[in-house]
């Protein structure tokens, strides 16, 4: 998924969030 779009139509609350959440989820797994 292009992050680049997640940006655009996204809160930066929104992005922010994604920004922690996502690589966290991953490294964890």
């Amino acid at each position: 998924l292009p992050k680049g779009s997640s940006i655009e139509f996204g809160t930066p609350s929104t992005v922010r969030f994604l920004y922690v959440a996502w690589p966290a989820n991953w490294q964890s797994l």
